[in-house]
Parts: C-alpha cells; sequence; structure tokens
C-alpha cells in the first residue's frame, strides 16, 4: 500500500490506475468485508487464519477509522490478497459472497472504469 501511494498508481493487469481512484475502491470494498461480513474466501489463506483467533469480529466500531489496529492489518491485508492475480481473485471474492453490482458501487460518488469493468458483471437488473 505503500508503493502505491509513494508511486501515485498501481498496476491491475496490464493497466495502471490511480492511487485516488484505488484506494476510495478499497475503502468501500473494507465496508463490504468489515460491516456486511462479506467475507467467504477473505480470510481462509494459511497466514491469516493463525492472526485472526482470538479477535472478536462481532464486535463492530462505528466506523473505519475506530477499527482496532490488528483489525485493520488483516482487512487490508485480505483486500490487497484480493488484488493479487487481477482480476480473477476480485471476481471470485465477489461470486463467493453474493455481491451485486449495488453492493460493491453503494457509497462511491464515482465509480471508476477500470472497477466497473468489473461489477457491471454483477448487474442484477438484466440477465447476461
Amino acid at each position: 500500500m505503500y508503493n502505491i501511494l509513494d508511486n501515485g498508481f498501481v498496476m491491475l493487469g496490464d493497466s495502471p490506475v490511480h492511487s485516488f481512484l484505488f484506494f476510495s475502491v478499497i475503502h468501500q470494498l473494507s465496508k463490504v468485508v468489515y460491516f456486511w461480513d462479506r467475507t467467504k474466501g477473505f480470510l481462509d489463506q494459511e497466514v491469516m487464519k493463525s492472526c485472526i483467533e482470538g479477535l472478536d469480529w462481532q464486535v463492530k466500531a462505528a466506523t473505519l477509522e475506530e477499527v482496532r489496529l490488528k483489525e485493520q492489518y488483516l482487512l487490508f491485508s485480505g483486500l490487497m490478497r484480493i488484488f493479487d492475480d487481477y482480476p480473477n481473485r476480485l471476481v471470485e471474492y465477489c461470486r463467493r459472497n453474493g455481491l451485486g453490482k449495488t453492493e460493491l458501487v453503494k457509497d462511491l460518488r464515482m465509480v471508476p472504469f477500470w472497477y466497473s469493468r468489473i461489477v457491471d458483471q454483477f448487474d442484477r437488473s438484466f440477465c447476461r
């Protein structure tokens, strides 16, 4: 995440994405994971399993900024892992959790083009 901030962009596949657009999506997905409990396939990797023991995910902070440090670490580590092998893991995460386009863009003021290409696949208003 620090590299993305330092560089001002992140490579998703073969395309550079401005950091502010990437982080707006990360913020939205943070809410999806943390507040809406959409965690299927999110914290099930070996490294994360040992870290989540002893955490009470049922006690939620009022805002993302108030989330405990260890939970923030797990949350952002999991989110960054979702972007490995982009777009495959992101699409798989959305499918496993039954996410629709509305949930994926709910609080975004502007949906970045690179993200809309993913979330449009989950538009339930029409069949593909």
